[in-house]
């Protein structure tokens, strides 16, 4: 199945919109990365409420995508097949409507959908607090991409595969949204792959996890660290310069 990750970043894109929401994106690399932010029960996918998912071809169909539920872990509510063309960008829709409390993911034209109360308990929406994005590539000989995204209107980075299965999957987090209110996510998704079909299952895929973490800053890597602490260094000799003069 296709599951989406955030890609590591140190910076943080704060997004206004006319809605009066404001919508903060974060990123990140690897499942142990998001595991780590996930797990306050027994389970790494505590924290998640529904999932949708985008994946590789099963047996010869071509590639399936389905509104499906993670925690606890059960079968999809919907699911609907797609044939996939190397290269070709297809525009999809991930989306909750709290008219009728119901998620719905499309690709095109066609749309699995399911109620939110089949996956998860009555009011579980008020808790998110986060959309995880993940994109995941087994290898780097077939890639998976989402670009031109919006979340109510508001741009977010492009999310990309990172060859090296689950431990270099990247990560797109959105948070600041409220998600029990309606919300629309659009994009587009393209599948690079060199055989006739795409590979199988969640060899290559994207995920859209629904959750109730609060995402934590990514700290600064260690060279950003020192460079601050020179310019700090730097600042100070100034200043005791100036006090010479």
């Amino acid at each position: 199945m296709m599951y989406i990750k955030i890609a590591a970043t140190t910076a943080a894109l704060l997004l206004g919109s006319s809605l009066g929401q404001a919508a903060t994106t974060s990123s990140f690399v690897g499942d142990s990365t998001f595991n780590a932010q996930c797990n306050q029960g027994v389970s790494n996918t505590d924290c998640e409420a529904a999932v949708g998912e985008i994946r590789g071809g099963t047996a010869g169909l071509g590639g399936d995508w389905e509104v499906g539920v993670q925690n606890p872990p059960g079968s999809p509510q919907d699911v609907q097949q797609w044939a996939w063309t190397s290269g070709e960008a297809v525009d999809f829709t991930f989306a909750y409507d709290a008219l009728t409390d119901s998620l719905s993911l499309s690709l095109t034209t066609q749309t699995a959908s399911a109620s939110s109360t089949t996956m998860v308990a009555p009011d579980a929406f008020d808790a998110i607090d986060t959309l995880f994005i993940r994109a995941r590539s087994e290898d780097d000989t077939n890639t998976i991409t989402l670009s031109n995204m919006l979340i109510n209107g508001m741009a977010i980075p492009d999310l990309g595969y990172v060859g090296g299965g689950s431990a270099n999957a990247n990560y797109l987090a959105v948070t600041d949204l409220a998600f029990d209110d309606s919300w629309t996510l659009t994009g587009d998704v393209t599948a690079v792959f060199d055989g006739a079909l795409p590979p199988e299952r969640s060899r290559l895929d994207v995920n859209f996890k629904i959750a109730s973490v609060d995402v934590a800053p990514i700290p600064l890597p260690a060279a950003a660290w020192l460079m601050l602490a020179g310019l700090g260094l730097l600042g100070g000799a100034g200043m005791r310069r100036s006090r010479r003069v």
